[in-house]
C-alpha cells in the first residue's frame, strides 16, 4: 500500500495464478511454488485504487534469487518496458492490470530458489508526457527520454518494487533429500569415530590409573641388614 500526492492511497498486488485465465490464484499455503523445467508460469499484477483514470505500467521484473530488488545475481524478464525473454507472452487487459506468462527456465534451476521482482509506475491515463504512455525502450535510447524533472509529479508516481515468490525447481526436493541424506551419514560416521576415540582415551586413563596403583619392589643392599 502506497500513498502519494496526486493518487491518494493504492495498493498493488502481484499473484501467480494456476492457468492463462488468470481466474484463480495459487494458495498462499502452497508456496513455495515447485515448477516444471518449460512450464508457462502466469502471473498478473494489478493496482487498486479509488481513482479510475489511472493506469498501470510494469518497467522491469527480474528474478532474483533473494526477495531484494537490488539483488547483483539477476535475470532479466522485462527491461525499460521491454520483454528480454522470448517465451514472455503478455495478455490483453484493462489499464489498471498486466497479465503474463513466461516458461520456466534454467535461471531457477541455478538456485535453491528464486522470487519475481518488478518495478511499477502508476501514471494519470490519456497523459502523453509520462513514462506509461513511452512503453518500451531500448537502452541505447534512455539518454533521449525527456527529463523525468519536467514531468508533473501528478501526473506519474514514484518507481515501487513488488515481488512474488518463492519458485524452486522440480527435482531441487529430491536433491537436497538425498545431500540432506549424504550429510546425515557423514554426521554418523564422525559420530562413531567420535565415540571411538573418546572409548580409546577413557581405556587408556583407567590402565594408566590402576599402573599407578601396582606396588614396585627394588632389592636392598645387604647392607642394609
Amino acid at each position: 500500500m502506497f500513498s502519494e500526492a496526486g493518487f491518494g492511497t493504492f495498493t498493488f498486488v502481484f499473484e501467480f495464478y494456476n492457468s492463462g485465465d488468470f481466474t484463480n490464484i495459487i494458495d498462499p499455503s502452497e508456496y513455495p511454488v515447485k515448477v516444471e523445467l518449460g512450464q508457462m508460469l502466469y502471473m498478473g499484477i494489478s493496482v487498486k485504487s479509488s481513482l479510475n483514470n489511472i493506469k498501470l505500467f510494469v518497467n522491469t521484473c527480474r528474478s532474483t534469487p533473494h526477495d531484494d530488488p537490488n539483488d547483483s545475481i539477476y535475470y532479466d524478464i522485462i527491461s525499460n518496458g521491454c520483454v528480454k525473454d522470448d517465451s514472455v507472452k503478455i495478455f490483453p487487459t484493462n489499464q489498471t492490470q498486466f497479465n503474463f506468462g513466461l516458461e520456466a527456465y534454467s535461471f531457477i534451476g541455478g538456485y535453491q530458489q528464486v522470487f519475481i521482482t518488478c518495478s511499477v509506475i502508476l501514471c494519470e491515463a490519456d497523459s502523453p508526457d509520462t513514462r506509461c504512455s513511452q512503453g518500451c525502450i531500448e537502452s541505447s535510447n534512455i539518454p533521449n527520454i525527456p527529463s523525468r524533472k519536467r514531468r508533473s509529479l501528478s501526473l506519474e508516481s514514484q518507481k515501487h518494487f513488488i515481488s512474488q515468490g518463492p519458485l524452486y525447481l522440480a527435482g531441487k526436493t529430491q536433491y537436497n533429500n538425498n545431500l540432506g541424506q549424504n550429510l546425515s551419514l557423514n554426521t554418523l560416521v564422525l559420530a562413531v569415530a567420535f565415540i571411538v576415540a573418546v572409548a580409546i582415551f577413557a581405556g587408556a586413563l583407567v590402565y594408566k590409573a590402576k599402573m599407578s596403583k601396582v606396588v614396585r619392589y627394588e632389592s636392598l643392599p645387604s647392607s642394609g641388614f
